[in-house]
């Protein structure tokens, strides 16, 4: 994992898991904004996908991030989605949305460093989307059932358009995952084939029971 100038970790152009995100910040994290959830950085979870619950943008080949603030608290508010969350609580404390817009003010009038903001992007849901540095992305998923009871292998192939400002060209990229997914069983795409391994392994299991035995 390559390390930038200031001492952090840095991942770009890198597909991971949730798990994999709660690893490297230590922490689950479920709200969009997350102010200094670890010491000396704050982090974003952003989507630019069609639908998405926010306006969020990637801008000027990705060097500006548009990022819509939280939505203000429903004890507070009639209509949450309308209204953002106020600069501060009705307790005087400044709300995540307060302290980004301090950080900033604070940043631009000196008194202190940028904010350093880890950036994740959720691609759920699949098929095109603009990157902050990949450019425009579009990409597919295969699934299929692994020999391994309930274990599926799950490939993720991307092909992007490249960023001519920070000198990626454009390519194709692929990564495979093994993931333990006993639900997925259910579906139609997979009952019947998992019905069948897993009598191939109950057939197995008897036939070494019967070696056993015959001993």
């Amino acid at each position: 994992m390559p390390t930038s100038e200031s001492g952090y970790d840095v991942i770009m152009n890198t597909i991971i898991s949730y798990h994999e995100l709660v690893g490297i910040e230590k922490q689950n994290l479920q709200r969009g904004m997350n102010y200094r959830c670890s010491k000396g950085h704050s982090v974003f979870l952003m989507s630019t996908r069609t639908n998405a619950p926010y306006d969020d943008e990637i801008a000027a080949d990705g060097r500006i991030l548009i990022y819509e603030g939280h939505d203000s608290d429903k004890r507070y508010s009639e209509n949450p989605k309308k209204d953002d969350q106020p600069r501060f609580f009705p307790s005087g404390k400044l709300t995540d949305n307060g302290k980004f817009e301090k950080a900033a003010l604070d940043f631009k009038n000196n008194k202190r460093e940028a904010e350093i903001v880890r950036v994740y992007e959720k691609i759920k849901d699949g098929g095109d989307l603009t990157s902050l540095s990949l450019g425009e992305v579009r990409w597919e998923t295969e699934i299929e059932m692994s020999e391994v009871l309930d274990v599926y292998i799950v490939s993720l192939i991307l092909e992007y358009d490249g960023n001519d400002e920070i000198g990626i060209q454009s390519g194709e990229r692929s990564s495979q995952m093994y993931l333990f997914r006993p639900s997925w069983g259910f579906h139609s795409d997979f009952s019947a084939e998992r019905s069948r391994l897993l009598e191939d392994k109950r057939e197995k299991i008897r036939e070494i029971q019967e070696e056993r035995r015959s001993l």
